[in-house]
């Protein structure tokens, strides 16, 4: 028997007793609220965030790409075996969010952000791609709650190991994202406040699949190729930006370096989980 399915055992026995909606909500804070106390340690004042930004940008691409690569797109065709089914919702969630981060770009022309406290944090003034990229890591925070619900309503140690397998590709994901924010303007304690409200969407998805029953999970599982498609919008754009910024085809090497690292990161939670 393997570490991790001695650790799940051992946490799924903890829990046993606990109901379904306890379970399930603590898994949730969990996965929320880790990412989310490293984020408050990056955006504290003081902690040279400008220093560190492209680098942690770079990692949230990769990890983005990577969550798309290693977690989303497999999944998708675990639950949805028609190839083409899968293919055309990913074509759909990136044209989708190229035409609305289009749309939102024009309708935002003459209502931009305020400026960043810090100029010298953010490429780009961009309030379009930090919506589009909110919007692919709530629906991916939805899905995430709805199928931790739908494992504790199957039973605690499913519940557990679901929980921490989320735990394990969320943590890089998070981050990375909360870097996109500020890298297209949005000040850092404006970036926490969105991972909050991305994060209470996971919430939601969790408590419409108890109150509805796993129902809710199936329908869910509609959006995993879409946020698939999502990522890999968002995860390009962040690379197509830097480039952008640094008035070249080529990055520096840390940069490179994080972008791989970012992609290694999830793959390796990924394929750690799967054993």
């Amino acid at each position: 028997m393997s570490a991790f399915a001695l650790f799940t055992g051992a946490a799924g026995g903890i829990v046993h007793a606990v109901s379904p909606w306890t379970s399930t909500f603590l898994s949730v804070a969990v996965v929320t609220g880790v990412p989310l106390a490293i984020i408050l340690l990056l955006a504290r004042p003081g902690q040279q965030l400008s220093r560190v930004l492209p680098t942690l940008v770079s990692f949230g691409a990769g990890a983005l790409i990577g969550a798309a690569v290693f977690h989303l797109l497999p999944e998708s065709y675990e639950r949805h075996p028609a190839v083409a089914f899968v293919s055309l919702s990913v074509a759909a969630g990136v044209i989708g969010s190229f035409l609305l981060e289009r749309w939102l770009h024009r309708w935002q022309h003459t209502a931009h952000e305020a400026p960043a406290e810090d100029a010298s944090l953010a490429a780009f003034n961009d309030p379009s791609m930090v919506a589009v990229s909110f919007g692919a890591d709530a629906m991916h925070n939805f899905v995430d709650g709805a199928l931790i619900a739908a494992a504790f309503l199957a039973g605690t140690g499913p519940g557990v190991a679901t929980a921490i397998a989320m735990l394990a590709h969320e943590l890089p994901r998070e981050v990375g994202t909360f870097g996109v924010f500020v890298h297209y303007g949005t000040r850092p304690r404006r970036a926490v406040w969105f991972t909050v409200a991305s994060g209470a969407i996971a919430f939601l998805g969790a408590a419409l699949t108890l109150w509805l029953g796993e129902g809710t999970a199936r329908v869910a599982e509609f959006l995993v190729p879409l946020a698939a498609g999502s990522f890999l919008f968002v995860g390009g754009a962040v690379i197509v930006s830097q480039l952008k910024a640094a008035r070249t085809w080529d990055l520096p090497v840390s940069q490179i370096v994080a972008i791989a690292g970012g992609f290694a990161v999830s793959a390796a939670a990924a394929l750690t989980m799967a054993h």
